[in-house]
């Protein structure tokens, strides 16, 4: 992690933006579903793995889809993915833990978890 906070990328949503600002200034998790959501959506494959076109908005992704299965990814764009997200989350995301992560929901609830036990963690 890097000492100073990451920020997202421009091509985010102005809504996605607004709650990492949140997440930053006061830990407010109520917006991390978005930028999960925006993302999953960066990060997505160009082709999913059923050939179904590739959602193009955070509004057709649903929780039930299974990132590998249903949106393609692949062992490597999941990496890529938690790589982004230890970037911009001061979370530390080991195998492990993200092989129980089958589906956009899991991933969404998986990282809340993450995030909710280290801002409950006092400063050392």
């Amino acid at each position: 992690m890097t000492d100073s906070p990451k920020k997202l990328p421009a091509r985010y949503s102005q809504k996605a933006q607004e709650a990492y600002g949140r997440f930053l200034g006061s830990n407010d998790l109520s917006g991390v579903a978005d930028i999960v959501l925006e993302a999953v959506l960066d990060y997505l494959p160009s082709t999913t793995a059923s050939q179904a076109p590739a959602p193009q908005s955070t509004e057709e992704l649903r929780d039930d889809l299974r990132l590998m299965e249903d949106l393609g990814f692949d062992s490597l764009a999941v990496a890529e993915l938690v790589f982004f997200l230890e970037e911009i989350f001061p979370v530390t995301i080991n195998n492990v833990e993200i092989v129980s992560v089958r589906t956009l929901g899991d991933l969404r609830q998986f990282v809340d978890t993450k995030l909710r036990e280290s801002t409950a963690r006092p400063e050392a």
